[in-house]
């Protein structure tokens, strides 16, 4: 008997096999074909895909292991079974091809499955995991477009194309300890310029993969906020998918070894990099549930190992404490809750973002209204522009929250009400947190465009000041030259040739009584209101005028 099409699911026995090589093969070669679409063949051209294709061609077996960086580091992929209403059973892998042997049993066995992969992807997994489970090839390009080299402004895809997908953003938000005092603007924007050329390098570094391990933490966005404060940006890319009765999801992660591991970014000092105690620290993303102080500490303290970099993420534990509070029988039932606690952990990162920005945003307004000699429209602008890509995402999220991924798997049973309620709370709190930061944000950036109208106001309203002094200077000068230049003239006329000062037979008093009356005339035109004279001249003439006509 011919084995069938492998990314097409359609029987039982495709999902018993183990995974062969030819699989991936054909998975490869599916993404390869279409990636050679052009718009002289087909209505759906596969441009941009050819840089995926360009890295799942890149020596997958080579990367099969983890890889050494003198510090222990995590597995590389977190595998969670619901296999009771318990808990989750969790497994760790650092090898492909026992992770999709393990995942292929739980769908034989009708088990749902949630899978993170941590860190950067080498072509390897995404192949074993793509060719197993018919991943939608959109979905890794999505995830790597950081390595497009050319634009085609696809991204992103129009909501309808991607019910299958959701993208999440984690905001992390560092500091540097041995920064004191003020900061002067001319010093925060020389750290931006020099922030984005690094940024630049790292990215061009990342499309190339260069120094870049499996496992490694990538970086979407870095902000500089002043001299002390910084925010990087990373995603979750997460895949539900039904198979065989049960459900899937797949969660690539870019956080995954430390950051102090991987390749230099600007959120790191090259002193940081050698020191054992670097000065820059990330804040802890603080999440509150009810009643968690009281809960018994060796319910949800750290296991012991997990993570031993010396720049901790709260971020880098998500894969392996997730689930802890979830409800194991809805968690079972609806994929949709599967991703409570990454939703969870987005909107309190979210929130500790947006409570930094607003003290910033509240110092460079305060500057602006008090009319201080503060270069603030710069840090308003940029914030601005922080705030406008936040929104965009919260608002894609809330979508995503209220179609509760109807398109992406089973539902709650109807003839459960008890967990359709609790399935339904769960997104409505989601949704309430959610809009709450999505006006929150809206909020900071109206404020925003508020201070920089404000500060533009000053700037123009100065400008006026300045213009009517110098009007007033002018006057002056006016009324000075209006005495002078008569003065002037009479002196020139006479050449000062006065007997009293030895050079002429007249005498000086001739000079004064001269120079009286054409002052007085120059005084004359000077009070003389000629537009009056002219209204009033015109009026007369018309009067005149009509007598005779």
């Amino acid at each position: 008997m011919e084995p069938a099409d492998p990314l097409v699911y359609g029987s039982e026995e495709i999902i018993l096999q183990p995974v062969p090589a030819l699989h991936r093969e054909v998975y490869l070669k599916a993404v390869q074909t279409h990636a050679e679409q052009t718009t002289l063949q087909t209505l759906y051209p596969g441009h941009g895909f050819e840089d995926l294709y360009s890295f799942l061609i890149r020596s997958p077996l080579a990367s099969r292991h983890p890889v050494s960086y003198g510090q222990e580091s995590p597995a590389f992929a977190m595998l969670y079974t619901v296999d009771n209403e318990i808990k989750p059973d969790v497994s760790s892998y650092d090898d492909s091809v026992a992770l999709t042997r393990a995942m292929e049993h739980n769908v034989a066995a009708s088990k749902p499955q949630l899978v993170f992969l941590k860190g950067f992807p080498s072509p390897e997994w995404l192949l074993d995991v793509g060719a197993t489970f018919g991943i939608d090839p959109e979905f890794f390009k999505l995830h790597m477009r950081f390595r497009e080299s050319k634009e085609y402004h696809s991204s992103p895809s129009l909501p309808s194309s991607l019910e299958h997908i959701v993208r999440l953003r984690i905001s992390t938000v560092g500091s540097r300890e041995e920064k004191r005092g003020v900061s002067h603007q001319i010093n925060v924007d020389k750290l931006r310029s020099e922030a984005s050329k690094s940024k630049h390098l790292y990215e061009h570094n990342l499309g190339v993969a260069n120094d870049t391990k499996r496992g490694d933490s990538v970086v979407r966005g870095f902000y500089v906020l002043d001299e002390k404060h910084f925010v990087i940006e990373q995603e979750m890319s997460v895949c539900l998918s039904q198979i065989a009765g049960s459900w899937s999801v797949l969660i690539l992660t870019d956080i995954g070894n430390d950051l102090s591991q991987g390749p230099s970014g600007p959120w790191l000092t090259k002193r940081d990099r050698e020191s054992s105690s670097p000065w820059t620290r990330f804040y802890p993303v603080v999440q509150h549930r009810h009643k968690i102080a009281l809960v018994p500490k060796a319910s949800h303290s750290a296991k012991g190992g997990l993570f031993t970099g010396k720049c901790p993420q709260s971020a880098s534990l998500l894969a392996e404490h997730y689930a802890e509070f979830a409800d194991m029988q809805l968690f079972g039932e609806d994929p949709f809750y599967s991703l409570n606690e990454l939703f969870r952990f987005v909107a309190h990162s979210e929130n500790l973002f947006l409570a930094t920005l607003e003290v910033k945003i509240d110092v460079d307004t305060r500057y602006a209204s008090a009319d201080q000699d503060q270069l603030t429209l710069s840090n308003l602008s940029y914030f601005h522009g922080i705030l406008e890509r936040h929104q965009a995402r919260l608002r894609e999220n809330i979508d995503v929250i209220k179609r509760r991924g109807h398109s992406c798997g089973p539902q709650v049973s109807n003839s459960d009400k008890t967990l359709q309620e609790k399935s339904h709370s769960a997104a409505e709190s989601l949704l309430k947190d959610f809009e709450y930061l999505h006006v929150w944000a809206k909020s900071l950036s109206e404020r925003c465009s508020q201070g920089t109208n404000v500060i533009m106001n000053n700037s123009m309203l100065a400008e006026s000041k300045k213009a009517i002094e110098q009007a007033e200077g002018l006057r002056k000068l006016t009324l000075v030259a209006f005495f002078y230049i008569p003065l002037s003239f009479t002196t020139s006329f006479f050449g000062m040739n006065f007997k009293q000062l030895g050079q002429g037979d007249l005498s000086v008093w001739v000079w004064f009584i001269a120079s009286g009356p054409v002052l007085i005339i120059s005084i004359c035109f000077l009070l003389w209101d000629y537009r009056g004279f002219y209204i009033s001249s015109k009026e007369l003439l018309r009067r005149f005028a009509s007598v005779f006509y």
